[in-house]
């Protein structure tokens, strides 16, 4: 495969980053891209969830109105 690209990131590879905004500031997320297309964000602080995902642009996971927020706002007491 080198033969054709220069480095393999180019066509796949992981990257870890740090969302900063809302109920998602501090949650760590690796982002995942395949050489087929899809690509998805891998959540670390919750489990290895996944989160946003999409095959060729096209969405695939529903994304509920409050967002991916950070396991920090976890409330094991619900609202009794």
């Amino acid at each position: 495969m080198l033969n054709y690209v220069g480095d393999l990131s180019q066509i796949a590879g992981i990257r870890l980053g740090e969302w900063t905004d809302g109920t998602e500031r501090g949650l760590r997320v690796a982002d995942v891209r395949t050489g087929s297309g899809l690509t998805f964000n891998m959540l670390l602080d919750r489990g290895m969830d996944i989160g946003p995902a999409s095959y060729k642009g096209m969405p695939l996971a529903w994304v509920s109105p409050t967002g991916w927020s950070h396991p920090m706002y976890y409330n094991s007491q619900g609202i009794e």
